[in-house]
């Protein structure tokens, strides 16, 4: 029999419970920390910006034609896009739960592909960017400096200097400079000189581009020269100007006189950003931010060490009066909650040994069942590990915390049966004893692991969002049903062949344990009189139970639903949106008042503000701005009204007034 071989070898046994142990603490390690598992449909986002452009103009010449292209590509369940004033478009292709990502990304390119031909010679020259988009953002890291340094030069800075680093973080699906202020030199025309000059935008425009390029110029002295020739020279001219000055002495006209127009002569030049189409602020001060994103299964309270340990680095090629600082992390509260639900965890744990020594009364069947808890669940992070796309999550911890009563249901049964068979048959030594057990047993435990599993198993095998958010709660608590299932047939048996013994007759009883049994069998004797008034009264009960299912229909029918529980995390967003075609600067003057009402609401620590930023559809959008709020520490908010529900219901009353906007919170 299986038993058999480990009760005669228990070595063998302790040997497969230590090799499952250590495969679990090393998958424990391996995987990645999430709140949740993945359910969000694999994406991948198209973006490409046509400078200068209207909404209907990017809609008709960049939409439309890679929109046609990518209808039906492979894998994909729907697309949506959007095309803003600002020249961008934006198209985001969503593909079915559990398709690879990658083979995503390269079907996409192709068909990008495909319509760059059709497309406007000013797309292609920026081109066209193909992106695993990465929805979850793990922080918000700021770059902030003193009154000599604006916020162009910060978002500068981070591109050159910061941005690149951040990228290269194992995890990162995308570090984005939000708010950039690419550095540009923008030309100020002035139209009445122009005219008289009889020049027009295009002539200047050409004049540029001439003028303002890096030039292979050649080489003298190559082959085929004269046999003769002892050196070889490389010609290397000035490239591309760099400084204001120069660009002002770009000739734009020879006059017949034999006289030059200088470009200074028609217009002003000067240093600015290539585009003025959004802003980011902290605290009311320009900032330099940045948003990191995490990609799909990597471990996001890893990425946000990383960000930490880069920006340390960093900082010391900082110039005085620049400092960083990370006001927006989503990880302080998966690594508190997850925190809490570990002690949770620990004591559940701790009561499961109490209540099993305070029934079995002895303290040898309770270390055999109390070892039996951490084998199975920390096993079943090995099962979860060896199975796709699983994490350490809110899910998958709340399984094995259910989990823990039921893996020393097998164990319990096998050290119960063993103290039975025990005093029974006292001739028998106690490897007999637990042999005979095991016999009784072993088909049992494997039925009852069979029904167990059979019970959680459809639960994995639901479709869409729903089935991917349980599947892990589901199959977690399987894998350590099946682990202490096995744990039970080879460890268990062997473990009660050396340590369990039989009492003595004189042995006293501790004098709780007797408390306990009496009163234990006050409450038996008081059950058992509850159900015979229960059978005797059956058709009232059967009466009571019908009217029960009514209330339970009743409250499942009017309890509101959601996804998931809303918690207070410490972090919230505004959007506030303005009549669409409103400009950037009327959409500040807006924002300055909803933030200045939001700074003033106790328990917000923080405020980044990004304006020109439409937090819905995530594309640059004149008429919105976006606002992400840091609330203080949980335990500085435990007077009424500083939760999360209160501040949002704040913000909606604070900011009612405002007619020129519609203002968000969530």
């Amino acid at each position: 029999m299986f038993s058999v071989t480990f009760i005669k070898r228990p070595i063998l046994a302790m040997v497969i419970s230590l090799l499952i142990i250590i495969g679990g603490l090393v998958s424990m390690v391996v995987l990645p920390i999430q709140e949740f598992p993945d359910v969000v449909p694999p994406t991948v986002q198209v973006s490409a910006t046509y400078t200068g452009a209207n909404a209907y103009a990017v809609e008709e010449s960049v939409t439309r034609p890679l929109e046609d292209k990518l209808n039906g590509v492979q894998g994909s369940i729907y697309i949506d896009s959007s095309s803003t004033s600002a020249g961008q478009s934006v198209i985001t292709v969503y593909f079915q739960p559990g398709y690879d990502l990658d083979i995503a990304a390269v079907d996409v390119q192709n068909k990008v592909s495909m319509a760059e031909p059709s497309l406007p010679a000013e797309v292609k020259q920026q081109g066209v960017i193909v992106d695993k988009m990465s929805p979850s953002i793990v922080c918000m890291v700021t770059l902030n400096g003193d009154e000599r340094y604006d916020d162009a030069f910060l978002s500068n800075f981070i591109n050159i200097n910061v941005i690149d680093e951040l990228r290269r973080i194992p995890g990162v699906g995308k570090a984005d400079n939000m708010g950039e202020k690419k550095y540009s030199m923008r030309i100020w025309l002035n139209p009445d000189k122009i005219y008289a000059l009889n020049l027009t935008p295009e002539d200047i425009i050409n004049a540029v581009k001439s003028q303002n390029k890096q030039a292979a110029v050649g080489k003298i002295g190559s082959s085929p020269t004269f046999r003769d020739q002892q050196i070889e020279y490389v010609l290397t001219a000035e490239g591309r100007l760099t400084q204001v000055d120069e660009f002002e002495e770009i000739v734009i006209k020879y006059k017949d006189d034999g006289s030059l127009v200088y470009l200074r002569d028609v217009a002003r030049v000067e240093l600015g950003a290539e585009k003025y189409d959004w802003n980011a602020i902290l605290n009311k001060n320009p900032t330099g931010l940045i948003g990191i994103y995490q990609l799909a299964g990597s471990n996001a309270l890893e990425i946000r060490k990383a960000v930490g340990k880069v920006m340390e680095k960093v900082e010391s090629r900082f110039p005085e009066g620049i400092s960083y600082s990370i006001p927006y992390d989503t990880t302080k509260y998966v690594n508190v909650a997850i925190d809490n639900v570990v002690n949770n965890l620990f004591t559940a744990i701790l009561l499961v040994i109490i209540i099993i020594y305070i029934f079995l009364q002895s303290w040898r069947p309770t270390v055999i069942a109390a070892v039996a808890i951490p084998v199975s669940l920390i096993g079943a992070f090995g099962a979860m590990y060896l199975a796709p796309g699983f994490s350490i999550n809110f899910l998958t911890l709340f399984g094995l915390i259910l989990a823990i009563g039921i893996v020393v249901d097998d164990v319990i049964l096998v050290v119960e049966n063993v103290e039975v068979i025990m005093y029974k048959e006292p001739n028998l030594t106690m490897p007999q004893v637990v042999k005979k057990s095991m016999i009784e047993l072993i088909g049992p435990i494997i039925s009852t692991t069979l029904v167990l599993v059979a019970v959680f198993i459809p639960v994995s095998l639901m479709p869409g969002i729903t089935g991917s958010l349980y599947q892990q709660f589901a199959l977690t608590i399987s894998f350590a049903v099946m682990v202490s299932s096995l744990n039970a047939l080879t460890l268990s048996p062997a473990i009660a062949a050396i340590i369990i013994k039989r009492r003595k007759k004189d042995e006293k009883i501790f004098v709780g344990f007797t408390l306990f049994e009496k009163g234990f069998n006050w409450l038996t004797d008081l059950y058992t009189a509850f159900i015979t008034l229960l059978v005797k009264g059956r058709y009232a009960v059967l009466l009571l139970f019908f009217g029960l299912l009514g209330v339970i229909y009743y409250m499942f029918s009017t309890t509101p639903t959601g996804f998931v529980p809303a918690e207070d995390k410490g972090l919230m967003m505004v959007a506030v949106n303005l009549k669409p075609g409103s400009s950037i600067e009327r959409t500040v003057d807006v924002r300055k008042e909803v933030e200045d009402i939001v700074a003033r609401i106790p328990g917000v620590a923080d405020v980044i503000v990004i304006d020109g930023y439409n937090i819905i559809t995530s594309t640059l959008d004149g008429s919105a701005g976006a606002m992400f709020l840091t609330l203080e520490h949980w335990n500085e908010r435990t007077a009424p009204g500083m939760d999360v529900n209160s501040i949002i219901s704040q913000v909606f009353v604070k900011t009612a007034h405002i007619s020129d906007a519609t203002v968000a919170a969530f």
